[in-house]
């Protein structure tokens, strides 16, 4: 596919930024490669012991998923995080769990922090849910005290994400989780926490004790994210039972045999998850660099993506970017999310990005 029949496919609707291997001139011959720093992936793939797993199990392809397959990766789940298998739900990607507590518990009034991401908002819409959006502060850190005025006898869910996307910062997390302890007890949580691993001391910075403790909170991660495995679709949320109970009855797809199989050998593999955590902070550290050079603001960021003040004049960015064969979404009101690639990667961005400054 040329670059022109791209544009014409679905591709054209999405904002592009090449990240092109090795150098400058090996990024010039390899000019038909897209690179995506708009989906937050891992560009280092996933765990190579997951994908020889995948391989070997696509001979299954042809069954249905195995119950016992998926109640192992459930057993592997609730073992770490100190649940029971009853208090955890698969679905494909955490988006799915996200539609399920939309249906569940969001047909009424969601108070959500601005901007934060959207999934879970845009679906209760389409059943007449209303939005009470609540600005970030000026931390780009949730408003805990402005979203607590919020909850009336209308609201019926309240969603935080932490860390935030698209601004990748992360709240104060003992003011987190009082915030969600004390609402908790008049409406549902839903904390969204697909990027948590990235973070330091990622254990302490989860809510997952508030679900021990029974509280009236839903947490859910990804394996779409650190793991690698976007396009492999496994997510899981965690909620006691009663709640875990009422979302599995809206669970909309199937899940698949090879996905859970690689899904149970990435989650086991924490030397990759290590490793890419580590790549990433090195990436992200020297791309902070240069935007300091080039006298760029950013949010603070402890994932893995940064948001970044391009300036009032540069909402076309991602537009201008295909041009590069780059994909990257358009910013909104002179900000914009950017994900953070391969080192190689950023360098080509950086490039097409000053040249697009002019």
């Amino acid at each position: 596919m040329n670059r022109r029949d791209l544009f014409k496919s679905g591709l054209a609707g999405i904002a592009v930024l090449p990240f092109l291997q090795t150098s400058e001139i090996i990024a010039e011959k390899q000019i038909s490669k897209i690179i995506k720093l708009s989906g937050n992936e891992n560009p280092y793939g996933f765990s190579p012991k997951a994908k020889q797993v995948l391989m070997d199990s696509v001979a299954d392809g042809n069954r249905y998923a195995n119950p016992d397959l998926v109640g192992k990766l459930e057993q592997e789940i609730a073992k770490r995080e100190g649940l029971k298998p009853e208090n955890v739900v698969l679905g494909t990607g955490s988006g799915e769990i996200l539609c399920m507590a939309a249906i569940a518990f969001g047909q009424k009034e969601i108070v959500a922090p601005d901007p934060t991401f959207p999934s879970l908002m845009r679906y209760a819409e389409n059943f007449g849910a209303k939005i009470n959006n609540i600005p970030l502060n000026e931390k780009f850190e949730h408003d805990f005290n402005a979203m607590a005025k919020a909850v009336t006898s209308d609201t019926s869910l309240v969603y935080v994400c932490n860390p935030n996307n698209p601004t990748a910062s992360l709240s104060p997390i003992n003011d987190l989780r009082s915030f969600c302890s004390e609402t908790a007890t008049k409406v549902p949580i839903f904390a969204d926490e697909a990027y948590l691993e990235y973070t330091d001391d990622f254990p302490k910075n989860s809510l997952v004790d508030l679900v021990q403790k029974g509280e009236n909170i839903i947490v859910s991660r990804t394996f779409s994210k650190i793991y690698g495995m976007a396009g492999l679709r496994i997510g899981y949320g965690l909620a006691r039972t009663d709640i875990a109970q009422k979302l599995k009855r809206l669970r909309m797809t199937w899940l698949n045999n090879p996905s859970i199989q690689a899904a149970i050998v990435a989650y086991n593999d924490l030397d990759f998850v290590t490793e890419s955590k580590r790549k990433n902070a090195e990436v992200r550290s020297n791309f902070q660099a240069e935007l300091d050079k080039m006298g760029f603001k950013y949010a603070p960021s402890v994932a893995n993506f940064l948001w970044v003040n391009v300036g009032a004049g540069m909402n076309d960015l991602g537009d201008k970017m295909r041009q590069h064969n780059i994909l990257l979404g358009n910013p909104r009101d002179g900000w914009g999310r950017i994900s953070i690639g391969t080192s190689d990667e950023m360098k080509v961005f950086l490039k097409a990005f000053k040249e697009i400054r002019g």
